[in-house]
């Protein structure tokens, strides 16, 4: 049986069988075991970056803690504030939709 793709010419055996060019997949295997190893380290690079970046920002937090002056939150709602709502009054911004 004589097979034709794209100009090359398959080797078929006599009972229909076939041949498997033993180079051709030991390379495949090869290249794949490469892109493996490759894949492998790139994903341990990016799990060090991860974990650096989460140790970075619960630094930021830890360090922030010891900066909060709770001064700042007295009074954390000013005494009238509640008459202030938006609710309450109308707007006076002239993109402000009111419905009366």
């Amino acid at each position: 049986m004589d097979v034709r793709c794209s100009g090359h010419r398959a080797n078929w055996g006599s009972s229909g069988s076939y041949r498997i060019d033993l180079f051709a997949a030991l390379l495949c295997l090869l290249i794949a075991y490469v892109l493996n190893r490759g894949m492998r380290s790139a994903a341990r690079f990016e799990t060090a970056l991860v974990y650096v970046k989460v140790a970075i920002v619960l630094l930021v937090i830890v360090v922030g803690v010891f900066h909060i002056n709770s001064a700042n939150y007295s009074p954390f709602a000013h005494s009238d504030w509640p008459a202030r709502s938006p609710a309450r009054q109308p707007s006076s911004s002239p993109c402000s939709a009111t419905t009366r």
